[in-house]
């Protein structure tokens, strides 16, 4: 019998001393702030929750592509009118526990959503009104105006899947596909656009002159390998940019850049299906802290995704 308890405790002696570990990483290292995501948690349908405190609150039925007002009061996020009570397409303002703020009603159903920095503005994409598997383009809207503007529109048949704004808001960056998978800068100041690299969902560090972006191409279209979770640092002045990590099992629409430039953030996929989203030190990419943890529902696990970041209270 003492042998047996001795290989028993050889054999759970790893385990015991990784789990110490990742706690001893997550309390030097905590995440303050709280999140907003979208995710399958009710089993039937995409919604919008928070989770602040390791706690999950959900604050919108059938809505997505979730962001924070950048003084962190309330969420922008997109909702279709078939499936929403107000039964309009649009941009809802909500607060953090789910209260309707404001709802601007929108021409079609918007993609993605960002905010401008002054908190003045929300800028978005919009199918194509004939062909909706297509991006018409970027729009602004103006809150105290209630007016939308068209600011970029797109020549080919595309698809826009990711728009982020630069930190003081006078660039605009955005992927697209069909064809190609390609990442573009609009700057606002002289309304030039310009390509920057293939690649996906860009997001802005917080010094305007870098981006961070996944891909798994090359330049000259080859593949770097089977897992699509290469992370790369580019600064988009210099053209000059560097692989930074490969992350398994990352969900490449998922990566985000914290406010203060110390954390990577993004979406991972589970072993059991399931998708979660995690913290990880950009200084240390042994660290993966989890903010959500998928939970079972009628349709499988959860997929937790799209995930925004307010790092204050």
């Amino acid at each position: 019998m003492k042998y047996i308890k001795q290989i028993i405790i050889y054999l759970l002696l790893p385990i015991m001393l990784f789990s110490l570990s990742a706690c001893s990483n997550i309390s030097k290292d905590p995440i303050k702030g709280k999140f907003v995501f979208t995710s399958s948690r009710t089993g039937n349908s995409i919604d919008v929750y928070v989770s602040k405190n390791k706690k999950v609150l959900l604050i919108a039925k059938k809505a997505y592509s979730p962001k924070w007002s950048p003084d962190g009061k309330v969420v922008a996020c997109a909702v279709e009118g078939r499936f929403n009570e107000i039964g309009k397409d649009g941009i809802l303002i909500i607060d953090q526990n789910g209260k309707v703020k404001d709802f601007f009603e929108t021409e079609r159903t918007p993609v993605k959503v960002d905010w401008d920095p002054t908190g003045e503005k929300i800028y978005y994409t919009q199918p194509k009104k004939d062909k909706k598997i297509y991006d018409e383009g970027i729009f602004v809207l103006d809150l105290a105006k209630r007016e939308h503007k068209k600011i970029y529109g797109l020549d080919t048949e595309s698809k826009i899947t990711g728009i982020s704004i630069s930190s003081i808001g006078d660039k605009i960056l955005f992927h697209k596909s069909d064809p190609g998978i390609e990442i573009y800068l609009v700057d606002l100041k002289n309304n030039e656009t310009k390509y920057l690299s293939r690649g996906v969902n860009p997001a802005w560090f917080p010094d305007g002159k870098h981006i961070a972006f996944t891909t798994n191409i090359d330049e000259n279209g080859n593949q770097i390998n089977d897992a699509y979770g290469n992370i790369y640092k580019m600064n988009v002045e210099t053209g000059e940019r560097e692989a930074v990590r490969v992350v398994k099992y990352l969900m490449t629409l998922g990566l985000k850049v914290s406010k203060d430039g110390k954390y990577f953030y993004y979406t991972v996929q589970g072993d059991g299906a399931g998708q979660r989203i995690v913290v990880s030190p950009i200084d240390n990419e042994k660290v993966e802290i989890p903010v959500t943890t998928p939970i079972m529902t009628s349709s499988g696990l959860s997929q937790d995704h799209d995930p925004d970041w307010y790092q204050g209270e």
